[in-house]
């Protein structure tokens, strides 16, 4: 015999056993029993395998700024840009030293002769402008009597064959030598003149230069200065001559002249020369072939004439 729990009665009951029977089918399901009581906790398990990556979270707020590292070392240079845009222009420098003079360059064809003394004229005549046109003059007999007369003065220079004219800077003409009787209100003290009364002079100088050196090419520049009492003024100048002892050209001249007005008896006039060419060389004044002229268009007061 055994006892076998009841579940509808819940009690056990008591069940004679025969012999068993043929398995009968399969009761229903019975309802769930109570939850029995929690058992003690089990060990843990071996770690399993990591679980796949979860999604990024959002970004979290910045963190304080960290300590400055220290340098790191220089890196390669890179390639070369390209070429920017020119810039503007800078302004203007100083303008630089002069350059050394250049070689002469080769003679010209030789020039037509100056305008210098004309020829011709006799004894105690003088010359005189036809009119204003430069060089246009003619030679006249003084006149006298009871009108007025030309004043004239003809001076002559130098009186020695050893006067350079090869200065760069400007030497007044050595011409002071009476040619003949210069009317009285003329004086000539080295050159320069006075003209010792008011009115209109006519002014004229030539200057004649010779040299020796071979293959030696001379200009010079004549001038004329006007003083009124109150400093010099040059009223006039001319630039010329040419000497080429190769050639066989030796001599050469320059001529100037002009009309001066003067209002009192102490104005003066001289006459200076100057070379011009870059080389010094030997050029000098021929003797007594250089002239200055003078005459006062408007006359003198001459005598009183005899009565008619």
């Amino acid at each position: 015999m055994k006892f076998i729990f009841n579940p509808i009665t819940k009690q056990m009951d008591l069940v004679s056993t025969g012999q068993q029977g043929p398995q009968g089918p399969a009761g229903a399901d019975g309802a769930d029993g109570v939850d029995g009581v929690d058992g003690v906790d089990g060990s843990d398990g071996a770690q399993g395998p990591a679980g796949a990556d979860g999604a990024d979270g959002a970004q979290g707020p910045a963190g304080p700024q960290g300590a400055t590292g220290a340098t790191g070392p220089q890196g390669p240079t890179g390639a070369t840009g390209p070429a920017g845009a020119d810039g503007a222009d800078g302004a203007q420098g100083p303008q630089g030293p002069a350059g050394a003079a250049g070689a002469d360059g080769a003679d010209g064809a030789d020039g037509a002769a100056g305008q210098g003394v004309p020829t011709g004229g006799s004894a105690n005549q003088v010359l005189a402008k036809v009119d204003g046109t430069d060089y246009n003059t003619q030679w006249v007999n003084q006149s006298g009597g009871g009108g007025s007369s030309l004043s004239t003065a003809v001076y002559t220079g130098p009186t020695t064959s050893t006067v350079s004219a090869t200065s760069a800077t400007y030497v007044t003409v050595p011409v002071s030598t009476s040619y003949g009787t210069p009317a009285s209100i003329y004086s000539n003290s080295n050159g320069v003149v006075t003209l010792g009364a008011a009115g209109t002079y006519l002014c004229m100088c030539t200057v004649v230069i010779t040299g020796t050196t071979s293959n030696y090419r001379w200009g010079g520049e004549l001038n004329i200065r006007h003083n009124t009492g109150s400093g010099l003024t040059e009223i006039g100048s001319v630039q010329g001559g040419y000497i080429r002892q190769a050639s066989g050209q030796n001599d050469t001249y320059l001529s100037i002249s002009r009309i001066v007005t003067t209002s009192d008896a102490n104005d003066t006039i001289d006459f200076q020369l100057r070379r011009i060419n870059t080389i010094a060389g030997n050029a000098t004044y021929l003797q007594n072939l250089s002239t200055i002229q003078i005459i006062k268009l408007d006359g003198v007061e001459g005598a009183t004439g005899c009565g008619g």
